[in-house]
């Protein structure tokens, strides 16, 4: 909830400024340095791990939030992205532990810190739990509301995010203006991913398209 409060803030702020308010720009810029001052103080153990109390076990949402939310003190977030990588390539097998909330940002928080191979380690898995498991082994054609093979429903967009994952970060295509009128193309395989990955989508601008592959 806290590293929500910060983010809601930051969106504030950001608002205030397109709007051209920049007393309101400064009053929620300063409100999200606080809740970060404060989250970090409160949930930041010694030992470089986030826990909303010290003998909780680690958790890889709880990691998650304060990288996707800009709240890891600068000098830690390294580590802190490495940490998660670990534990979901080495302790969890490649999988991504995570509810609705963690798997919002999982695969674009482990890309952006320079962990594609994971990302796509974690997209690609085939056993519980993973989006793969419900496509590959349990033939689903649409969201559980939870990994399991008995997931009470199957209609739920909120598992969604990878996706725009797919999109955004491996095929490598972003709106960096309003309504797509500056495009980024920054393909976000791995390195020994050779591909070829190819994506489009209609825009209000006309169709945004990438095709890579990666050769010698």
């Amino acid at each position: 909830s806290t590293a929500y409060y910060a983010r809601f803030a930051r969106i504030a702020a950001e608002a205030a400024r397109v709007l051209g308010n920049g007393a309101d720009a400064a009053r929620y810029d300063a409100l999200f340095a606080r809740v970060r001052s404060d989250f970090n103080a409160r949930f930041l153990g010694a030992d470089g791990v986030y826990r909303e109390k010290p003998d909780e076990p680690y958790a890889q949402t709880a990691q998650i939030l304060p990288l996707a939310f800009d709240l890891v003190p600068e000098g830690q977030r390294g580590a802190v992205a490495s940490r998660l990588a670990h534990d979901i390539a080495t302790n969890r097998g490649g999988n991504a532990y995570v509810g609705v909330l963690g798997a919002r940002y999982v695969l674009p928080v482990l890309t952006a810190t320079g962990h594609a191979h994971v990302a796509w380690t974690a997209a690609t898995q085939t056993d519980e739990p993973s989006w793969g498991y419900w496509t590959d082994v349990l033939g689903f054609t649409s969201l559980g509301e939870d990994w399991t093979a008995g997931t009470r429903s199957r209609n739920h967009h909120f598992f969604g995010a990878i996706v725009e994952w797919l999109y955004e970060d491996y095929a490598g295509m972003r709106p960096a203006a309003p309504g797509y009128g500056v495009v980024e193309f920054r393909p976000g395989g791995a390195t020994d991913d050779r591909g070829p990955v190819s994506a489009s989508y209609e825009s209000v601008r006309g169709v945004v398209a990438t095709r890579w592959r990666r050769t010698d």
